[in-house]
């Protein structure tokens, strides 16, 4: 009788032991998937900026609200000399203009490699979650990664609007969808300064009459 009651309790206790040892693991024991690693690397720039920056930045739910989060003291700006190296081997790469990427650069994040937007966009060339699991980004806030990210997806947008350099940029900032459905430059004041700012970095100067 006690040798069942026994093998009974051993029983119970290696189907308890089956049940928990996967919360017993240790993290690094499960692969995270690319889109699971880019929100958890939100969700934790989004706590420092919360803890680090109260309102207007954060509101009492929680939510970012500033036009542009400001980066965590542990992530300063970089500066542009720091990844001209990368906007330059990525835009040879793409065989677009070096000064294009940078533009884009200086006006997605001002070289913050930890900004992250309202809507979630990240990084230096302020990659949305999408965009950056579509072309395989593991880390979004990685100087060189987002970098390489974002210079393809420029690259896409060119190719898309027949290097019409004015429409990629409209549909970078503001989605293809938008630019498509108004046939250009969609009608927002965010997009079109946008597009206005970064011409005017790559369009020589003209002369004066």
């Amino acid at each position: 009788m006690w040798r069942m009651i026994v093998a009974g309790l051993f029983c119970l206790t290696c189907a308890w032991a089956q049940d928990a040892a996967p919360k017993k693991l240790p993290p690094v024991t499960r692969q995270l998937s690319a889109i699971e690693r880019q929100k958890l690397s939100v969700e934790r720039q989004l706590q420092v900026i919360q803890r680090n920056y109260p309102p207007p930045f954060a509101d009492s739910n929680g939510s970012v609200v500033a036009s542009a989060a400001p980066p965590p003291p542990e992530c300063p700006p970089t500066s542009a000399a720091e990844v001209k190296p990368i906007i330059d081997r990525e835009a040879a790469r793409q065989k677009l203009d070096s000064r294009l990427v940078q533009a884009v650069v200086e006006a997605e994040s001002a070289y913050s490699p930890c900004a992250v937007s309202p809507v979630g966009a990240m990084g230096l060339m302020q990659l949305m979650p999408s965009t950056a699991e579509s072309l395989q980004v593991s880390d979004p806030f990685d100087p060189s990664q987002n970098i390489a990210a974002g210079t393809q997806y420029l690259k896409q947008m060119l190719d898309r609007y027949g290097g019409d350099i004015a429409k990629a940029l409209a549909a970078y900032n503001a989605g293809p969808a938008r630019v498509d459905a108004a046939g250009g430059i969609p009608s927002i004041p965010e997009t079109q300064e946008y597009v206005r700012k970064i011409m005017g970095k790559i369009t020589p100067p003209r002369p004066v009459e």
